[in-house]
């Protein structure tokens, strides 16, 4: 007996229509261009949806986010901009959120725009009976106050807490804790009772709401706790996107527990920004990632500021290109042009963010360096030099909706109404290209068509293709496929 079958009727398919597309066991079974004409009868076994000139679109990509992160901030306190300016708001957000369910009150998206550099210190002053944390937006840095460093056990007056593990900040003058500590979720995870690894469910509803079928995890040094749980939420379907992770360890047996819906990707590597590796680690670093010379496996370095990038395009051109896949360079925070001919000779991807502009845009132009504000999250200028070019959300640190950054690609608009690197503005339909290739191989063109035999991960609008991206916007997306299953229906 033949398969039920989805049939989405009087779609607009690449551009034309309409048409009408058949879906069966997770892929697209048949296309018809001459609706009504039988070639695609339905049974009364078959589920039968009227498009109405929706256009029906390869399902879209986040090429970078943070899963365990984003499901975290989901339920944590909003401490910086937009919803919160000011050290007034900041301490009426801290005081009047309940504790979780570990006793803590968790912030996320903090900026020293706000209140300057927190210490425990500033967070006793707007809460000190229940531990505190909070994460600044750049995701390396949580600050705690002192009911918090004593949860920790980082209680100065405790004899215990005198060898501070690295990355806990300390006061010059007592060198003692100062509540800020770098780099430690994992050491915070296992230090704060009943926090785990949060259901990933949310996040998968909300990015099926988006159109998106695929994800990127970019979580560098995945534990194989993490890594096993992100693929067990895909397995049960609790996660329905595909996902690629460039964290994670290779050398585990985790692996052998992915489905065909999780995937390795390039091997993340994180200099960090505030005190970043020497030229001979990195390179040796991308030589360990390389792997088996057989392989050599590509690499996804984080590059957010002018050094960063040029230390590890040279680190790139000595230990010589991948044969497994394309270097990416993330981010890309500032890119400058005599730089571009060389990637686009090596074929390294660059995945960007263009929300950052539309987000936090104000603070780049008055904290960035003058003369690397022009070569601010390049966009443009890349793709004219040939570059292949990949926009992202960054979340939990950027918002995830890309039909917001699709905006945000062609405006770069800051919060105050300036554009930012106006000769760096896309059109939508250049960014929308970039969010439907593929997740494991991010490129500035279009993942698969909607063809028969390919996977039915699918994104169906309420309006045409050329309306939408006139007006891009979330609300737009009526239906999201992924592997043929409907996993969301906003009809």
């Amino acid at each position: 007996m033949d398969a039920a079958r989805l049939i989405l009727q009087n779609v607009e398919l690449d551009g034309l229509g309409p048409a009408d597309v058949a879906v069966a066991d997770g892929r697209v079974s048949a296309v018809s261009r001459r609706p009504g004409s039988g070639e695609l009868r339905p049974t009364v076994r078959d589920t039968v949806v009227d498009a109405r000139g929706g256009a029906l679109v390869h399902g879209l990509a986040d090429h970078h986010m943070h899963l365990h992160a984003l499901a975290a901030a989901m339920r944590s306190v909003d401490c910086g901009p937009p919803s919160v300016r000011t050290a007034g708001a900041l301490a009426a957000a801290v005081a009047g959120a309940p504790a979780s369910a570990d006793g803590w009150v968790r912030g996320t998206n903090y900026h020293e725009s706000v209140a300057g550099d927190l210490t425990h210190d500033r967070l006793d002053a707007m809460e000190r009976t229940q531990p505190v944390r909070v994460q600044h937006r750049g995701g390396a840095l949580w600050v705690v106050n002192s009911a918090g460093l004593r949860a920790l056990g980082l209680d100065p007056e405790d004899a215990r807490a005198a060898h501070y593990p690295p990355g806990v900040e300390t006061d010059p003058a007592t060198g003692l804790p100062n509540g800020r500590l770098w780099r430690l979720d994992d050491w915070l995870r296992s230090r704060v009772p009943g926090t785990g690894l949060p259901d990933l469910a949310e996040v998968g509803r909300r990015y099926a709401s988006f159109g998106v079928t695929s994800l990127v995890d970019a979580t560098p040094d995945l534990s194989e706790a993490a890594t096993r749980h992100i693929a067990d939420s895909v397995r049960a379907g609790r996660l329905p996107q595909d996902v690629t992770l460039l964290g994670g360890p290779r050398d585990s047996g985790v692996w052998r527990e992915f489905t065909e819906r999780t995937h390795y990707g390039a091997f993340k590597l994180l200099p960090p920004d505030h005190d970043p590796w020497p030229y001979d680690e990195l390179v040796a670093r991308i030589r360990r990632a390389r792997g088996d010379a057989e392989y050599a496996y590509s690499v996804a370095v984080h590059c957010v500021t002018r050094e960063s990038i040029v230390l590890t395009l040279a680190a790139l051109a000595e230990v010589g290109p991948p044969r497994v896949g394309r270097d990416r360079i993330e981010h890309g925070a500032v890119v400058p042009p005599d730089l571009m001919p060389f990637l686009a000779a090596r074929r390294i991807h660059v995945v960007t963010q263009p929300g950052f502009i539309a987000e936090r845009g104000d603070a780049y132009a008055s904290d960035v360096d003058p003369a690397d504000l022009p070569h601010l999250y390049p966009y443009a200028s890349l793709l004219r030099a040939g570059v292949a070019v990949a926009p992202s959300s960054d979340a939990p640190f950027g918002d995830p909706d890309p039909w917001h950054i699709m905006r945000a690609a062609r405006d770069r608009r800051t919060p105050a109404g300036r554009v930012l690197g106006p000769d760096e503005r896309v059109g939508t339909r250049t960014a929308f290209d970039g969010f439907r290739s593929r997740g494991s191989r991010p490129s500035s063109l279009p993942g698969n068509p909607v063809e028969v035999g390919h996977r039915a991960d699918l994104c169906l609008l309420h309006t045409g293709l050329d309306e939408a991206l006139a007006a891009p916007h979330h609300s737009l997306v009526r239906l999201t496929l992924c592997r043929g299953e409907v996993v969301h229906d906003a009809s």
